[in-house]
């Protein structure tokens, strides 16, 4: 059975003989639910909001090759330590823990830091290493209200990744908590999207354990302290500009298997050339792609790209 959120498709298959035997049919089920298995192992499926008639449900998932942590290149002093806590929070001795001491098994992390630096990749390579799917909302979406949050928080199976994207830009303050939910046949009430709903379906008496929650926001400090508070939010990673890690990792990452002996030494002169607070992880990316066919050719127009992208902010 899939689980809750995903869709249930029933194909019917029809073996005739005289002798009723049903091996074929059974040889050919195994060999199917075997592929299958192996095929999703794989891929790591992302289901979004869609309106079907009028009513907000996941949608079918799209399916993506898994990504692991690997591919997500951050300073380790950030990377590790979350690493570390997503690790042994999906522990099965941790589960129990919570479980005999009658603590409520969640985990909430907020991601934060400018557009561009691995928050949402971080998310999606966590779910790809772990074998989990991703559930991925954002607040400001068309149709979100209370509502439909309730409706879609019923939907979510109990091990999954929520990814509430730029949850600030929702703009959901605590005074939205003192407003009467009202009439919901009122225009006005029905696109209403509120904080105390909000925090009931993350921790509610009903909210499922076993998820993680992941909020992404570019601007941290807009959001109500309620929203972020220890229980809800148990850590908060800053996703920042390039550092000269960072970049000289992006360089090894993208030229390394190039074959040539100096890739060391031209990954630390294109690092240094990078200035740090400045540039996103995923400009210093798109710079090397956009050079991938040589090294030597992405370390001299290094200057020229930062010089452009300084110029540009």
């Amino acid at each position: 059975m899939p689980a809750r959120g995903e869709s249930e498709e029933t194909i019917v298959l029809s073996c005739m003989n005289l002798l009723g035997n049903t091996k074929p049919i059974t040889d050919f089920l195994r060999h199917i639910k075997e592929s299958t298995e192996m095929a999703t192992e794989s891929m790591t499926k992302i289901f979004r909001p869609e309106n079907l008639s009028g009513q907000i449900t996941w949608d079918q998932g799209v399916a993506r090759p898994a990504r692991t942590l690997d591919a997500v290149t951050l300073d380790a002093h950030v990377k590790d330590p979350l690493v570390a806590d997503v690790q042994n929070y999906l522990s099965d001795d941790t589960k129990k823990f919570y479980i005999s001491r009658n603590i409520p098994w969640r985990r909430g992390y907020l991601f934060y830091g400018p557009p561009g630096t691995g928050k949402t990749s971080m998310a999606c390579a966590m779910a790809g290493q772990y074998g989990l799917n991703v559930y991925l909302l954002s607040m400001t979406q068309t149709g979100i209200n209370d509502e439909t949050l309730v409706n879609l928080f019923e939907a979510l199976p109990s091990r999954c990744i929520l990814l509430l994207e730029d949850i600030d830009s929702a703009g959901i303050k605590r005074e939205d908590m003192k407003k009467p939910v009202g009439n919901l046949l009122d225009p006005d009430n029905k696109n209403k999207l509120t904080l105390s709903t909000l925090l009931n379906v993350l921790d509610g008496i009903s909210a499922p354990e076993g998820r993680i929650v992941i909020m992404t926001s570019n601007n941290p400090d807009s959001l109500d302290k309620a929203l972020v508070r220890p229980g809800r939010i148990d850590r908060k990673v800053l996703f920042d500009y390039a550092s000269n890690e960072v970049a000289y990792n992006l360089f090894l990452r993208i030229f390394g298997d190039s074959g040539r002996d100096n890739v060391t030494p031209m990954a630390r002169a294109f690092a240094d050339q990078i200035p740090e607070n400045m540039i996103t992880p995923a400009e210093v990316q798109g710079h090397l792609l956009q050079n991938m066919a040589s090294a030597v050719e992405a370390l001299e127009n290094t200057s020229k790209f930062v010089e452009d992208l300084v110029a540009e902010k």
